[in-house]
């Protein structure tokens, strides 16, 4: 993604007991970094569009952008 390696880790229905105890909220998805973990769609959203230079710099245009990954929140 955006040039940057990482590990696609798909939790299957017989996994996910056993590691939603490892989550943030007790859900998905999750993503971890030097050690971290961090949680929650659009959060991990802007911080990838933001290090990949696709999320907006100025106000209005980062507005626009953060309405619609909340409408299609509201959505799913």
């Amino acid at each position: 993604m955006m040039g940057v390696p990482f590990e696609d880790h798909r939790v299957g229905k017989g996994e996910w007991e056993a590691f939603k105890r490892h989550t943030l909220f007790g859900q998905m998805p999750q993503v971890e970094m030097d050690g971290l973990k961090w949680a929650q769609t659009n959060a991990i959203l802007r911080y990838l569009g933001k290090v990949g230079g696709l999320y907006p710099s100025d106000a209005r245009e980062a507005l626009a952008c953060d309405m619609v990954l909340e409408f299609l929140d509201d959505i799913t």
